[in-house]
């Protein structure tokens, strides 16, 4: 009986996803099956090491090895970048809780996120060790700035939590809520948040972006040598294509980044009557810069706090598509009648 309870009370193991992905990526990559080892200790672990040595002692698996390491360190660093950003959720999470009470936010509070914002830095550090040309870690470390100045300055906007309401009533609430907190800012606490904004945002922000531009025209410059390597031409981009491409990549996303700090730091400027609209110009600048649409900045512009002083005007008439080329008539198939030849509108980019 005794044997029977501590066979019931064996821990029972489980293997993580992970590790079976990382079997099969192996067998597919090396060839070897990694539960084949008792097979291999037949061999004799000396001739298996020397077996392994010598093939990778082959010159062709040199850049292997330093693509393996490349690969390493850029996940590593993306790794310590999101350990960073649990802490300041964790801190924006702490705030959101007192503010759902209905309290303001305390000084203790305060101090208790800029303490979260402080382990989120040293985690952004780390991976600017791990890797120095990293946008991701450098405009990490511009976003952290602008939330010190918002818990600093007490810009920090409740959460609708109303998980019914639909996206209009979402989008409405929201705006209302920014309004709101905008009212109850103080000009002394606002000019204390300063020294963020024009020490840090703008410093991390322009690494970033540098970095970001960098690796993006590396990355077109290898992706012109493959095509040249294999005697093939890149098709040539629209505007509008380029536009796409240059938002979706880390340029953009930086642009954009630095584009709603300023969007949003010209608010607080108008709030408590100080000179809103240059910051809020540089702002629309990042943003046709990171290739965003017309459409998309006029509606954020209507949105803006002081939208009524923009003098944006009416909405732009949508613009009505080409007409299409007349497609040539096929000849009848005796017997049924003709089908009707379906032609696509050509649409925007």
């Amino acid at each position: 009986t005794s044997g029977k309870a501590a066979q019931d009370e064996a821990p029972v193991y489980e293997q993580d996803d992970w590790l079976l992905e990382f079997s099969r990526l192996f067998t597919e990559i090396t060839g070897l099956d990694p539960t084949a080892h008792h097979e291999a200790l037949n061999i004799g672990t000396d001739q298996l090491q020397r077996a392994i040595d010598v093939k990778l002692s082959d010159e062709e698996a040199l850049p292997l090895f330093d693509k393996a390491s490349e690969a390493f360190k850029e996940a590593t660093c993306d790794s310590m970048v999101q350990w960073g950003n649990v802490h300041i959720i964790k801190a924006d999470r702490q705030a959101q809780a007192i503010l759902r009470t209905g309290k303001p936010l305390d000084n203790k509070a305060i101090d208790a996120m800029m303490k979260e914002f402080d382990e989120g830095e040293k985690k952004y550090q780390e991976a600017l060790k791990i890797k120095p040309n990293s946008a991701t870690a450098a405009g990490s470390l511009g976003q952290l700035d602008w939330e010190r100045a918002k818990a600093r300055m007490g810009y920090i906007v409740p959460t609708n939590c109303d998980v019914k309401a639909d996206e209009e009533a979402f989008k409405e609430a929201n705006t209302a809520a920014v309004r709101e907190t905008l009212s109850k800012l103080e000009p002394k606490r606002v000019d204390q948040a300063k020294k963020y904004i024009d020490n840090g945002v703008s410093k991390w922000f322009a690494k970033a972006l540098a970095s970001a531009k960098e690796s993006h025209e590396s990355n077109k410059a290898e992706e012109a040598a493959a095509a040249q390597a294999e005697g093939k031409e890149l098709p040539a981009k629209t505007a509008e294509e380029e536009a796409s491409t240059l938002l979706t990549s880390h340029v953009g996303n930086i642009l954009v980044m630095h584009g709603n700090v300023l969007y949003e730091w010209s608010q607080v400027q108008a709030a408590i009557s100080r000179d809103w609209r240059p910051i809020l110009d540089s702002a629309v600048e990042k943003f046709r810069e990171a290739g965003a649409g017309e459409a998309e900045i006029r509606a954020a512009l209507k949105n803006h706090s002081q939208a009524e002083h923009l003098d944006l005007g009416p909405d732009p008439e949508p613009e009505a598509p080409p007409a299409p080329a007349e497609a040539p008539k096929a000849p009848e198939a005796k017997g049924l009648p003709s089908l009707e030849v379906k032609k696509k509108a050509a649409g925007k980019a």
